[in-house]
């Protein structure tokens, strides 16, 4: 059994970012506010990975564990991202609440965000449209960003994020094939 356990893939994450240390990161208060919607509201990186677990189950259930398994890789990178913006939130002075603007103890996240569905085709949907509000949300953010280590983090998370979107696109373009 252990033998077994050993020749599992482990996912590993890397929260490393070049060039960049959190422990440089100081209190900056306007950066924070600018983030922060990313962290925990309801197109945030929280409600991603939440919507991509439920996909996961979804898509396994109906016997497409390829498509499950993509999933939840994305499901993992979207919780890097969650890391990075909550250890970038409280070196900016604010406690990472699950919070629209933490740390304001007000507009607690909820699951209501969560797009839920069981059609394929109309989950890989509703993926790219968030992936491709994310980067725009994000972009937005970055013209806003003074702060040069966190814009760093944020264009990394673009990065991953339009790799999200060729990802999905590819999914969505073979669900529609095998449809036909």
């Amino acid at each position: 059994m252990e033998d077994e356990l050993e020749d599992q893939k482990v996912i590993k994450k890397d929260v490393a970012i070049d060039g960049v240390d959190f422990d440089k990161i100081t209190k900056d208060l306007k950066t924070a506010r600018i983030i922060s919607p990313a962290y925990a509201g309801n197109k945030s990186e929280l409600t991603a990975i939440l919507l991509y677990t439920y996909q996961t189950f979804q898509f396994g259930y109906q016997k497409r564990d390829d498509i499950a398994k993509q999933l939840e890789e994305i499901s993992i990178q979207e919780m890097t991202h969650l890391e990075w913006l909550g250890q970038m939130l409280i070196r900016l002075g604010v406690a990472p609440i699950y919070t629209h603007f933490p740390p304001i103890p007000a507009n607690f996240f909820t699951t209501r965000f969560v797009p839920y569905n069981a059609n394929q085709i109309a989950m890989i949907k509703i993926d790219l449209q968030g992936e491709k509000q994310a980067i725009y949300d994000y972009e937005k953010m970055i013209a806003q960003l003074d702060n040069e280590l966190v814009k760093k983090v944020i264009q990394e998370i673009v990065k991953q994020e339009k790799h999200h979107v060729e990802i999905l696109t590819k999914i969505l373009e073979n669900l529609e094939a095998e449809k036909k």
